[in-house]
């Protein structure tokens, strides 16, 4: 837009100065009556509006072809190959547990990001039923104590005998202990009626929050982090528990808990490899 303004206001002065040059000597002889007759009057006035014609053109045409043409930043900048860049990030996809993490902190900004891309997920109807609780490390702890707390309270109701429970306990404990090392744990959760007016069938419900937890997958490995969706079963019974539920203010019976998705900064994540299977033996054409 700036060069084109520039060559509109060259152009003017181009055609200014042709003006100025021919023009004025011209007016002047025909009304001064300088020629020496008509005929070379109309001459003079012809003569004068083909020169103003053709400088307007000229300019004109100038314009039009120069705000066509690219600028050299323009020409030298490359296309982006966007299935090939979303191609690398899929392929470069892990799962990758807390173990393998460095004691770097993610910044929340980046959490932020990762669940607005979440919130792209396909979702029939439009409902998206998903819903995300996340702790930071510093708030793990909240969450860590209210599961524990849980199998204390109702471990008599699930377990046969003492021994059962404390083994679950310990369980916990050590699951916990290396969950601890995320910089964040985002739990996953389904709201069952999340649309009163457009209710779906629970497994597209389920799915839909299924295609959200790809997407966090996805740019967590394209900003190079590690993680992965931890089922929680080591805890089932308190994850799948009305307490819980209210505990996330999931306040419906039939709204779920999913696990989380535990995230945290690796060294290098090239090192983590994966070979999938050949597709081509999951794949009929037909």
């Amino acid at each position: 837009m700036n060069n084109q303004i520039i060559y509109i206001a060259g152009g003017i002065l181009l055609l200014n100065g042709v003006l100025k040059k021919y023009a004025k000597d011209y007016i002047k002889d025909f009304f001064k009556g300088r020629a020496e007759d008509q005929d070379q009057q109309m001459d003079l006035l012809i003569d004068l509006l083909i020169t103003c014609f053709v400088t307007i053109l000229s300019c004109s045409y100038y314009i039009l072809t120069q705000s066509n043409k690219d600028t050299p930043q323009q020409q030298q900048q490359p296309k982006i190959d966007e299935p090939k860049i979303l191609e690398s990030i899929m392929k470069k996809r892990r799962s990758i547990t807390p173990k393998d993490y460095n004691d770097q902190l993610i910044d929340d900004q980046d959490i932020h990001h990762i669940l607005e891309c979440a919130n792209t997920a396909p979702t029939h109807g439009k409902n998206e039923p998903w819903r995300f609780v996340v702790y930071k490390r510093e708030t793990l702890n909240q969450f860590f104590t209210f599961v524990k707390d849980w199998y204390k309270q109702n471990g008599q109701k699930i377990f046969s005998n003492d021994e059962e429970r404390e083994k679950t306990l310990k369980q916990i404990e050590n699951k916990f202990s290396e969950i601890s090392k995320a910089s964040h744990i985002i739990l996953l959760c389904m709201k069952r009626y999340a649309s009163e007016k457009n209710v779906m069938p629970e497994w597209e419900e389920i799915a839909a929050v299924a295609t959200s937890v790809q997407n966090i997958y996805l740019q967590t490995a394209a900003k190079g982090f590690g993680g992965y969706w931890s089922s929680m079963t080591f805890a089932r019974h308190a994850r799948d528990s009305k307490e819980m539920r209210q505990f996330l203010n999931l306040n419906h019976d039939e709204d779920r808990v999913f696990g989380s998705f535990v995230i945290g900064k690796v060294d290098d994540l090239s090192k983590f490899t994966r070979i999938p299977g050949d597709y081509k033996k999951k794949v009929e054409f037909r």
